[in-house]
């Protein structure tokens, strides 16, 4: 009997909507190129996504790294596909995610600065990949370029300039 009725009395809760969340890690994802941003809020998800909409179309004060790169680059986020990476109420122990998740990421946004206060134990020998702070665009190809990527592409154009003249 009590087989039965478990499965007409639902006894949880309803699943809230992804946007309505809070206390989360979440990750952003630009729609044209491979870069991504990773941000924590304890507030909810859409009011802090808002917040970075609002902040691309600001024009005074400090650019944040994704509106410097929208302005660059002409990329925009692709707002609908914003993913909640970690749920967590403590907010010692969400700083702690962001900064690994940072870590993790390939074509990070964020500044590696964000992650200098991550304990050492947090990442064990060669578990994550050192991403370089300055990432670049290149517009051809919609990829991100580390800071030494940067330097040999610039090298090899400039050199392709140089034997053209050259000739």
């Amino acid at each position: 009997v009590q087989r039965t009725l478990r499965r007409f009395i639902k006894t949880g809760k309803d699943p809230i909507a992804k946007s309505s969340q809070c206390n989360v890690v979440y990750k952003i994802f630009y729609s044209d190129c491979d870069a991504s941003y990773i941000g924590q809020t304890k507030r909810q998800l859409n009011t802090r996504v808002t917040e970075h909409r609002k902040d691309i179309n600001k024009r005074s004060g400090t650019p944040s790294v994704t509106s410097t790169h929208r302005f660059e680059f002409g990329h925009d986020f692709d707002w609908e596909d914003v993913k909640v990476v970690n749920t967590e109420i403590s907010y010692r122990k969400r700083l702690i995610s962001e900064m690994i998740n940072i870590k993790k990421q390939v074509n990070s946004l964020n500044l590696q600065s964000d992650t200098e206060s991550l304990p050492a134990e947090y990442l064990p020998m060669g578990a994550f990949q050192q991403a370089t702070q300055a990432t670049r665009c290149d517009t051809e190809s919609t990829k991100v370029l580390s800071y030494n990527d940067t330097r040999r592409h610039n090298a090899t154009q400039l050199r392709s300039k140089v034997e053209i003249v050259v000739s």
